[in-house]
């Protein structure tokens, strides 16, 4: 894999390269210092880069101003000093949020992410769109839409960003036929879509719809956060 790292702290940017020319995975450092030099990069070098090791504050532009010119995103691990910019570079759907100084285990854990997240990007599905009969009615309904499936007695709920349809079908061969790097059974009657999930409280999750904001609960938290890019985990 080959990596664009954008700090305009040389020390930063030195330890980086240092720390990521251990891991064999990666090839080629493109490397920036300020905003603007680091999107001339990226519109140059796209074709050659793999992910962004991007830090926040930035002169001339910030990482955030940056993810949100990028009309083609790669993935993204948002680099800072300071806490509280966590929950925005999340929003803007990083794959991860290092806190420096960098332990050389958490760069590659999130180095983790970023392979999987392009093995999933690459990996060519034979669709992204389940079909089910709901109310005499068939839908080609896209992953992306699900929130969670509900077991109900003989039947299966999806809600979805828009509503909610009630299938003749057993959970179990709904989980099958789901990707599962996509979904994930976070109790014995829900199957939730991990990228729709908004928020975890304690073990609820949320999700928001187009009309509401709906909640579950979780018997299954400390599993389903090895899945998910997460700050803090405690």
């Amino acid at each position: 894999m080959n990596c664009l790292i954008i700090d305009d702290d040389p020390l930063v940017q030195s330890t980086l390269s240092r720390l990521l020319k251990k891991d064999s995975r990666i090839n080629y450092l493109f490397q920036a210092t300020d905003g603007i030099e680091g999107i001339n990069v990226w519109n140059k070098k796209r074709e050659e880069i793999d992910f962004i090791i991007l830090d926040i504050e930035l002169p001339e532009m910030s990482g955030i101003d940056i993810l949100e010119s990028l009309d083609e995103k790669p993935p993204v691990i948002m680099i800072s000093s300071k806490e509280n910019y966590g929950p925005e570079a999340f929003d803007h759907e990083c794959i991860d949020y290092l806190l420096k100084p960098i332990p050389l285990q958490r760069l590659l854990k999130a180095v983790n992410r970023v392979e999987k997240a392009i093995q999933i990007r690459d990996k060519s599905p034979i669709s992204d769109k389940i079909l089910i009969k709901s109310n005499n009615t068939h839908i080609n309904l896209a992953y992306s839409e699900i929130l969670f499936i509900e077991s109900e007695e003989n039947y299966v709920r999806f809600y979805t960003k828009t509503g909610c349809h009630m299938v003749h079908a057993t959970l179990k061969s709904v989980n099958e036929s789901l990707p599962k790097e996509q979904f994930y059974k976070v109790q014995r009657s829900i199957i939730a879509n991990i990228s729709n999930i908004k928020r975890i409280r304690g073990n609820i999750l949320e999700f928001e719809s187009d009309k509401q904001r709906l909640e579950r609960t979780t018997t299954k938290k400390e599993e389903l956060l090895t899945f998910l890019p997460v700050l803090n985990k405690k």
